[in-house]
């Protein structure tokens, strides 16, 4: 394959079930099917081509490649990702070159689907080689011995980090959120983080900026990092959060012109009537609610 080649992208049809079911057989997989999905294969492929998601390469005339996108709110997952490489670009090491083709076609497929980024759950041999394409480690998948879930952009743009500090509040296993006006939708409590500070430091003034409530330090503690894309920023902004634990104990909070309310949440409240925000749904989860 020439760096000139131009690869086709078609929309499944019924019609192709028996050229992906083949194509699956042959190709190399690059993305990681659980295992619970494995089994009812056929008819996942069935649905996600009803629902008009899943798509067929083409170099030249030649089938190299299916892909599908499983939907998640503006985001999608990456999934039946497999690759085809003839005989020849095998021998002379040039079956990545194919590969890398074939995810810049993926990516501006999912640009032209209006996700704002994708998800794909990869197995250790494949990770050095989504890694070197920019994608960003999200999480360790629970339920798939070594498999681990990246982000991928869908812009010709490498992730760019966005320091930010995060305030994580449970009462009656429910999170407290705030509402931004900014960007109309509910976040954790907290911000960016300025030059020369630390997020502890952010995360006070911030705090301070948007509740009018001073922190104290003996009862802010560390809980945990998380990484995920920033909503209602530019397409490759990755979030960097550092998250501290506090207890409210009957505090006065009042709110700036900038925070249009705060609110507890259950997860499931969250996702039914809110935009869920990727970095919030990692909080619900780190903390179980």
């Amino acid at each position: 394959m020439s760096p000139q080649t131009q690869l086709h992208i078609v929309q499944a049809t019924p019609q192709h079930v028996p050229q992906i079911q083949d194509l699956i057989h042959h190709a190399t997989q690059l993305s990681y099917t659980l295992s619970h999905e494995n089994t009812k294969k056929n008819k996942n492929i069935a649905e996600l081509i009803h629902q008009k998601e899943m798509y067929l390469v083409y170099e030249e005339e030649i089938l190299c490649g299916c892909f599908a996108f499983n939907p998640q709110g503006y985001a999608a997952a990456l999934v039946f990702f497999y690759c085809l490489a003839d005989e020849k670009q095998r021998e002379i090491g040039q079956e990545q070159v194919k590969w890398n083709m074939l995810l810049e076609a993926v990516q501006k497929q999912a640009c032209v689907s209006s996700f704002s980024y994708l998800t794909v759950i990869v197995t250790p041999a494949m990770q050095a080689w989504y890694e070197k394409r920019g994608a960003r480690q999200s999480k360790v998948v629970e339920d798939a011995t070594d498999a681990v879930e990246y982000y991928l952009t869908v812009v010709d743009q490498p992730w760019i980090d966005l320091p930010t500090a995060g305030l994580v509040c449970v009462k009656d296993n429910q999170l407290l959120l705030a509402f931004s006006k900014n960007k109309q939708a509910w976040y954790l409590p907290g911000g960016k983080i300025d030059a020369g500070e630390d997020s502890q430091q952010a995360l006070r003034r911030e705090i301070e900026e948007e509740l009018s409530l001073v922190l104290q330090p003996e009862r802010l503690s560390f809980l945990t990092h998380i990484v995920a894309p920033a909503y209602g920023e530019k397409k490759n902004i990755l979030m960097q959060q550092d998250c501290y634990y506090y207890e409210l104990e009957g505090d006065t909070i009042t709110i700036a012109n900038e925070i249009g309310g705060i609110q507890y949440f259950t997860k499931e409240e969250y996702i039914r009537n809110q935009i869920p925000v990727p970095g919030v749904l990692k909080v619900f989860e780190y903390c179980n609610l």
